[in-house]
């Protein structure tokens, strides 16, 4: 199965195959948000129900933008994570390994939200399928990271934990310093 070693060794890298994945990847998640968001509309009271075609188009639009540059940027932090780490690597690596690894997360992503809606038992099959398409995804990191970065599992283990304590730490203080802001510009929040 392709989808579980996509690539084997930096001889079968390609930057436009990485940028290419990285593209299918953002538009199946854009899918996917949509597709979620009619359903929470249908579920819930509280979201308007008249969605207009431009509302769904700003929110695949802002999916696919998100996962889009987030997988160029994530690309170029894993790069530059392996090359304290081991003085190996380029961006075309760092790309790669993001993208691959994107990919089956999206195509689960996409398969999960379509299954849950069914009712009853849509929800319990959307977690396995995402489970198991989860599990090829984060497999595929540590992978790829080992195999294109030159280094052992260890190695790109702590290496994936940076990154992920990174993004940790970022979301964290960007969220405090957003509220704040916010409370000081809209007078009507709790202080």
């Amino acid at each position: 199965m392709k989808l579980l070693k996509p690539i084997k060794s930096k001889r079968e890298e390609n930057l436009g195959k990485a940028v290419g994945i990285l593209v299918v990847s953002a538009i199946l998640f854009a899918i996917a948000a949509m597709i979620a968001f009619y359903g929470a509309q249908q579920l819930s009271k509280f979201i308007p129900s008249e969605m207009t075609a431009l509302g769904y188009a700003g929110i695949g639009g802002g999916m696919f933008l998100l996962i889009f540059l987030g997988g160029l940027f994530y690309g170029w932090l894993l790069q530059l994570i392996m090359n304290v780490f081991t003085e190996k690597g380029k961006y075309l690596d760092g790309l790669t390994v993001v993208s691959y690894s994107c990919l089956p997360v999206s195509i689960g992503a996409i398969i999960a939200v379509i299954v849950g809606l069914i009712p009853w038992i849509g929800s319990v099959i959307s977690f396995v399928v995402m489970a198991i398409f989860s599990v090829i995804g984060y497999a595929l990191v540590y992978q790829l990271t080992r195999n294109l970065f030159e280094s052992d599992m260890i190695t790109a283990f702590v290496a994936i934990i940076v990154l992920t304590g990174a993004t940790a730490l970022a979301v964290s203080i960007s969220a405090v310093t957003g509220i704040s802001i916010l409370k000081g510009l809209l007078p009507f929040l709790p202080k």
